[in-house]
């Protein structure tokens, strides 16, 4: 035992000093669970659900800016452009679409005068979400004005003063029609006058403002993970689980090739006590590469840990089946760049239908059928057991019998081509 630790020592130590290998193991599966965990979900600002809209700036007056301003507290981010850059910012996809405040009426009581506003809307036909949603903020900023004046008794009056004294000048309204309008701003003018719109059953608040809305906090039972992020980190830990037993294979190939390995082969051990020596390193420099990376996601992201126990068999059985995965790869191609080739190949295509690259529950059912004969879907599992499936003991037994399975048959299967060679 011994001699294997030893052996285990000399690759641990030149795999210490190997700039590359370490990046593989280590920075490229953490840059892996970063990018991922943002796609699926990870923790922002709520900034990138905002629709951008591209506003023409020629024509724009206090009442267009009016217009937009009640536009500020819906999800939209306007940007005001030229009219020659909108379309353009929406056909290159820089803005989701594009408005043209053609006509917007310059009192709240210009609806009554038949006056609408007039909006050009420039939008990709495809975009049926956005679209709707925009029309909706729209019409809903359109009439923005009108409960603006009901909830201001002065701004209600001036408005309705100003519509009066503006129909008396106006010659486009006929005649019947300026005679009942004026009659009903007059009316408007005496009811907002007399009216007390803080009295009432709303305790001294305007009930023309709306409802009364008391917002209470109810956390939903969540029984899945935390953060996108506690779903990303088991599969950037399998990428450097996958890297440690390409780069420890890698290494027998080339102590091979310059001559090293023949050495150690005349010396008073066996041909297996090599391999168990390297199966051995592979195993501690795994184990060392899953706490490190958990370690960085509970400090960066907040990877949690809900069963320390389950956690660490998870931890030990992985350790255990890439150690015996890497035996097995040293064995094939006898030169470093055929072994690199191959042993990466063979290993995205585990990744590939165990879960690494995409996670299972996207995929289809025969396809996470086939991932049963992956080492990367068990080990997923058994670390995801420990990080938020909170798999008791028993639970996790089954993912970690298959992984010891398929160490001991990679390291079993190592030996015996190994006599070949």
């Amino acid at each position: 035992m011994s001699t294997i630790w030893t052996l285990a020592k000399k690759d641990l130590l030149l795999l210490s000093r190997d700039k590359l290998a370490l990046f593989w193991m280590l920075l490229f599966p953490f840059v892996f669970a970063v990018f991922f965990g943002a796609i699926f979900g990870g923790q922002g600002d709520g900034s990138s659900n905002r629709i951008k809209v591209a506003v023409v700036q020629e024509g724009l007056d206090a009442g267009k800016e009016a217009f937009l301003a009640r536009l500020d507290d819906r999800p939209v981010e306007l940007v005001r452009v030229p009219r020659a850059e909108a379309a353009d910012l929406v056909r290159r996809g820089k803005a989701s679409a594009y408005l043209d405040l053609v006509r917007v009426p310059a009192d709240a009581f210009a609806v009554f005068r038949g006056e609408t506003a007039e909006i050009e809307l420039g939008i990709d036909p495809s975009r049926l979400a956005e679209r709707g949603m925009l029309e909706g903020f729209l019409a809903e900023a359109s009439f923005g004005g009108l409960r603006e004046v009901f909830t201001d008794r002065a701004a209600g009056i001036a408005a309705a003063r100003k519509a009066r004294e503006d129909l008396s000048v106006g010659e486009d309204v006929p005649l019947a029609q300026r005679v009942v309008l004026a009659t009903f701003f007059a009316s408007l003018e005496t009811f907002f006058g007399a009216i007390d719109f803080t009295r009432g059953d709303a305790g001294g608040a305007n009930p023309m403002a709306g409802p009364a809305i008391r917002t209470v906090d109810v956390t939903r039972a969540r029984s899945g993970p935390l953060n996108a992020y506690d779903v990303s980190f088991p599969q950037a830990i399998l990428w450097g689980l996958l890297g440690c037993a390409a780069g420890f294979a890698q290494t027998f190939v080339r102590e091979r090739s310059s001559g090293t390995l023949v050495r150690l082969w005349t010396a008073p051990i066996g041909r297996s006590t090599v391999l168990l020596g390297k199966a051995l390193a592979c195993a501690i420099a795994a184990a060392g590469i899953v706490v490190v990376l958990l370690a960085a996601g509970a400090l960066t992201f907040g990877v949690g840990v809900s069963r320390p126990a389950t956690l660490a068999l998870a931890i030990a059985a992985s350790a255990f089946c890439f150690g015996g995965v890497s035996v097995l790869l040293s064995t094939i191609g006898r030169t470093e760049q055929a072994n690199a080739g191959i042993a990466w190949g063979l290993l995205c295509l585990l990744a590939m239908i165990g879960g690494g690259m995409v996670p299972q529950f996207v995929m289809p059912a025969w396809m996470r059928q086939i991932g049963a004969v992956s080492p990367v879907r068990w080990a997923i599992e058994a670390l995801e057991g420990g990080i938020w499936r909170s798999y008791s003991i028993g639970e996790v037994l089954v993912p970690v019998a298959a992984l010891l399975g398929f160490g001991a048959a990679g390291m079993v299967a190592g030996m015996l081509r190994l006599r070949r060679i």
